[in-house]
């Protein structure tokens, strides 16, 4: 798996922790912490994990260093699948649109009963995302235009996706 790939799902983990609230934060900024550190790791964190090095990485302990071993070896990792059982069904899967953080994404399921990033699209287009409070129609205009454009990018990669990186 890719540095970016590994951040991706921590980065998800802290926004469901987020949105979980949890208790000043701590474990969410851990989280973000150590996906910022291994987006931006020259080296591959499968090399670390192969190599027992993964504590190198800037805000990674015991904890961190094992679900990062569990994902690289795996390509899954059972914290994040618990964790993304306690939510609503498509409110993962928007946390990776820019714009959009854990609370507007539960509003967005909630009250505009969104559970795929093309029903995002059309809340976007018709106008429901920016009705929404705390979504300018800026902030609107911008998911659309990277919703539009990570659609026309998918038609050009391939569709495979790992278990734990999964869109559904």
């Amino acid at each position: 798996m890719r540095n970016e790939e590994v951040a991706r799902v921590f980065q998800r983990i802290a926004g469901l922790l987020e949105l979980k609230g949890d208790e000043g934060g701590f474990r969410v900024r851990s989280y973000r912490r150590a996906a910022r550190s291994i987006a931006d790791s020259i080296t591959p964190v499968e090399q670390l994990a192969r190599e027992g090095r993964l504590k190198e990485i800037s805000g990674v302990g015991d904890a961190i260093a094992r679900k990062i071993t569990e994902l690289v070896t795996t390509r899954k990792l059972d914290y994040y699948d618990r964790l993304t059982a306690q939510f609503p069904p498509g409110l993962v899967a928007l946390l990776d649109v820019p714009g959009i953080g854990p609370k507007t994404a539960r509003l967005a399921v909630e009250a505009l009963g969104i559970t795929t990033l093309d029903e995002l699209t059309e809340a976007a287009q018709d106008g429901r995302l920016a009705a929404l409070p705390r979504v300018s129609d800026k902030a609107a205009a911008d998911v659309l235009r990277f919703l539009t454009s990570t659609r026309r990018e998918e038609t050009h990669d391939s569709p495979e996706q790992t278990p734990a990186l999964r869109v559904e």
